[in-house]
């Protein structure tokens, strides 16, 4: 794919947001009856966990209400036949005992790292042998975080550093404890599975949490359909027992995540950008692109539900990825833009996404002419008026790196090639069909 430098401008509507459809997603399956989802937008991600909740017993079917609108109805998971279908699975249709390794509910979670860390705990709730299987980098992501609970529950794993994980034991209720500072989505598994374990669940953090945002996401979406999490700030969560997941009907809002693209390819510009189907009371952490824009120099404004975004001269900042690291890749397009020098802190867990995203980083805005340089956690940005182009970029399989970069592109001297363009698939497969439609210049 050849990106030929274009201006961009129009208005659009972003996709939702993948963090808050996945979790609502889950607490739908997890419910003991039907439950209706708006505005859900598909990618390889959210099609992952509609997928392993399909193979846990869920059933989800696209279908219309009575004012023609869209939405996913959701049939909830039943525990008694998952049970059921394992018993019967023991026995061959001969009467004989089939090999072990037949007995494991399959769970496959594509390259969805949120898929994986959020159902190991749910799946260990309702059924005590499981594997999980994944693809591309997925594959080798860290999940080490949950051995500890494996070995406080004699859950035994087979496991060699690399998907497919096997698992035989049942999580029960209790006291736990996990790290902060690896990831949240250990955090949001936990908490989802409490609700389906016996008892009240306590869960303690090590650590400063990161990511405290995704957090609240997930009590919010557990609130929704009907369980309470207490938390005692940052430190504790409680979920008493006799609580269960209810039906709902909810709507998914849109995701600041992707609109942040957008928001950066109206500053860098020369047109306005109005962005609508996002909330501006949002609790998703990405919301925070608001903030280091408008600290930045850039012209925001709220006009009724959409966001307006008008070319602006920006300056740089010092910006903590430790709470959106999502957004480093295109702030770094931004700061790269911009007049004097900025730093990115806090980024360690950048290097564990689906790429090394301070690596790729990096080196593809070098390869622009961008004046960055790595570092442990992060990197250093002088800004410039402009980026030179005419160059190959390499996508790495990391959608926010090829999307990035193809915003980049509006600002570069000469065309540039991305290889590896398929990766927008996981999080926005329609995303280079908006930039057409926004007036990019794209050659196939």
């Amino acid at each position: 794919m050849i990106l030929v430098p274009s201006r961009l401008n129009g208005v659009l509507r972003v996709p939702s947001s993948k963090s808050i459809g996945h979790r609502m997603l889950i607490c739908a399956a997890l419910s003991d009856g039907v439950s209706q989802l708006y505005n859900l937008s598909l990618s390889k991600d959210i099609e992952a966990t509609i997928i392993a909740l399909g193979q846990l017993g869920a059933r989800f079917t696209q279908t219309f209400d009575d004012e023609g609108v869209e939405f996913w109805k959701i049939e909830g998971l039943n525990k008694n036949q998952i049970d059921k279908d394992l018993s019967e699975k023991e026995m061959d249709s001969d009467g004989s005992k089939i090999n072990s390794s037949q007995l494991y509910k399959k769970i496959e979670c594509n390259e969805s790292g949120s898929t994986l860390r959020f159902l190991i705990p749910v799946a260990l709730s309702i059924t005590d042998s499981v594997a999980f299987y994944g693809s591309g980098s997925l594959v080798l992501r860290p999940i080490d975080e949950y051995f500890p609970i494996f070995e406080q529950n004699e859950i035994h794993k087979t496991y060699n550093g690399k998907l497919p994980l096997y698992l035989n034991g049942q999580l029960k209720n209790g006291e736990y404890q996990l790290s902060g500072s690896v990831s949240s989505q250990y955090t949001t598994g936990m908490l989802l599975a409490a609700p389906l374990l016996e008892g009240s669940t306590e869960i303690s953090i090590i650590g400063e949490m990161e990511s405290k945002a995704y957090i609240d996401l997930t009590i919010e979406s557990m609130k929704l359909f009907g369980v309470e999490v207490e938390r005692q700030g940052w430190k504790k969560f409680k979920i008493n027992q006799d609580q269960s997941y209810k039906p709902s009907i909810g709507s998914v809002e849109g995701d600041f995540s992707q609109a942040a693209f957008w928001i950066v390819a109206g500053l860098i510009g020369t047109e306005k950008i109005t962005i609508y189907g996002l909330n501006d009371n949002s609790a998703q952490g990405d919301k925070v692109i608001i903030d280091l824009v408008l600290k930045m120099g850039g012209a925001l404004k709220w006009e009724g539900k959409s966001l307006v975004v008008d070319p602006s001269r920006t300056t740089g900042i010092l910006i903590d990825a430790s709470q959106c690291p999502d957004l480093i890749p295109v702030m770094c397009v931004l700061a790269s833009l911009s007049e004097g020098e900025t730093k990115v802190i806090n980024g360690k867990r950048l290097r564990l996404k689906e790429s090394d995203r301070i690596k790729t980083t990096v080196c593809e805005l070098k390869k622009l002419g961008a004046n960055i340089v790595e570092t442990l956690d992060g990197m250093v940005i002088q800004g410039q008026q402009s980026l030179e182009g005419g160059c190959v970029i390499n996508g790495s399989n990391d959608h926010r790196i090829v999307m990035a970069m193809a915003v980049a592109s509006t600002r570069c001297k000469k065309p540039i090639e991305i290889e590896g363009h398929e990766a927008i698939d996981k999080s926005y497969p329609t995303f280079f069909e908006d930039f057409i439609r926004m007036g990019g210049n794209v050659i196939m």
